[in-house]
């Protein structure tokens, strides 16, 4: 551990990222593995009291950084953890959080909140509780004024806790079935299709999501590889991780996702001859030992010739279904129907299958408007001043795009990794010295 935690803080400076905000990240990978791998009734809340152990004992700066690496567990514990974070995060502020900076957050709670009032049916305030610590940590990220050096170490964090989660859920195929026997048997990897992991505290990711999760970690790391004076090693074992866990998904979105990062990175870095060499040696070793699993290239040549492809696997007919119900009911457009009810006010097939969509319908045309007013006070305050690198828009750009072919507000956990996509634009030329 100390060797790890030299390699990372060698760049960040001592007391950024230490030893024992990594052991109790490790810490919690174990928990949460041997809970999903072996399937170890681990109480919830034993899981969130590992992770929120140490926050008292940290300092602001440095529970943005480990704050930031347990967020892809919250759905593998009790979305309690992260009101903890956020509760943390405000009383250990060295400064007053600026109320205008939250509210956005505060008003789209306030949407959600009258439209569950004056739903027809039983709503469910406990979700609205969880949700609602998401959305004020998306807004509270995205808004952080942070230096380039605390930017680096919260983005490398999180992409350790990403990059952990991703091998938890590779080592559950491996442990049940092997992972050659998924392979061969065409398998696409996700917990949801696991029914005994339908209990509250289990990853229940399904591939769509995961496959999410693994393009907004491989594309945060192409994006910012040459601003970390880390070991190669380390990329790359971050990077395989990624790439592992995408490809057993056999998701169509995620594929097309990653061939345009991979050439928008090799075509910005077409001078660096280090990157093509290393191309090279890749293609090289995994033709010379056959290293490319033929099953998994006739999984998504499958995949793109199915007969639901011409309706990308049904969505546009469900983004039709959720058009034709607002259509009908104008009145909804202003509010919404409610992120939380959506399903049973509109009594769709399935859940909205367009991140856009689904911010509409669910929040109405004022929520779209919150949004995009946040886009716009971001841009001008992160970047229009600024002379960011274009490569820095990758993993916001390949987010975005994703968001577009599944969710967003619901599952909650598809909310924050956006988020986090807005820390490369505080790494280079960040005029902002919150310590």
């Amino acid at each position: 551990m100390g060797r790890i935690d030299r390699a990372l803080t060698r760049e960040f400076g001592v007391g950024l990222i230490n030893v024992n905000m990594l052991t109790a990240l490790a810490s919690v990978v174990v928990a949460v593995g041997v809970k999903n791998i072996f399937e170890i009734n681990i109480n919830q809340y034993i899981l969130v009291f590992i992770a929120a152990a140490i926050m008292p004992f940290l300092s602001y700066r440095q529970l943005l950084c480990y704050g930031v690496s347990i967020i892809p567990f919250a759905e593998g514990m009790n979305s309690v953890i992260l009101w903890m974070l956020f509760a943390s995060l405000i009383y250990k502020c060295p400064q007053s959080i600026k109320f205008n900076k939250m509210i956005y957050a505060l008003l789209l709670l306030l949407i959600e909140f009258i439209n569950l009032l004056i739903f027809d049916g039983t709503a469910d305030y406990k979700l609205f509780f969880f949700y609602s610590s998401y959305l004020l940590l998306f807004f509270y990220i995205t808004f952080l004024d942070i230096n380039s050096k605390q930017a680096k170490g919260m983005l490398m964090m999180y992409l350790l806790g990403l990059a952990s989660l991703c091998l938890i859920i590779v080592a559950r195929i491996q442990y049940t079935m092997s992972l050659e026997e998924f392979i061969t048997a065409h398998g696409r990897i996700g917990f949801a299709e696991i029914e005994s992991n339908d209990e509250t505290g289990y990853l229940n990711i399904n591939p769509n999501s995961l496959g999410y999760y693994s393009i907004v970690g491989l594309s945060m790391l192409l994006a910012t590889i040459k601003y970390y004076n880390i070991s190669y090693v380390w990329k790359i074992t971050l990077g395989i991780s990624f790439v592992i866990a995408g490809a057993l998904t056999v998701s169509r979105t995620w594929i097309i996702i990653l061939v345009l990062c991979l050439v928008w990175f090799f075509l910005q870095n077409s001078t660096k001859i280090k990157y093509w060499i290393g191309l090279l040696i890749t293609l090289f070793v995994i033709i010379q030992f056959d290293l490319l699993p033929h099953d998994i290239v006739d999984s998504f040549e499958e995949r793109f010739h199915e007969k639901t492809m011409a309706t990308g696997g049904g969505r546009s007919l469900i983004f039709e279904q959720y058009n034709d119900y607002m259509a009908k009911h104008i009145e909804k457009l202003p509010f919404g129907v409610g992120t939380l009810v959506i399903n049973e006010v509109v009594k769709a097939s399935h859940s909205p299958h367009n991140g856009t969509q689904q911010i509409i319908v669910g929040c109405g045309i004022l929520g779209f408007l919150i949004f995009f007013a946040a886009a716009c006070r971001f841009y001008r305050k992160y970047i229009q001043s600024q002379s960011d690198p274009i490569i820095m828009f990758m993993p916001f750009i390949a987010a975005s795009l994703f968001l577009q072919s599944i969710q967003f507000l619901s599952p909650f956990s598809l909310i924050l990794p956006l988020a986090m996509t807005t820390l490369p634009f505080k790494i280079k030329g960040n005029v902002y010295q919150h310590k």
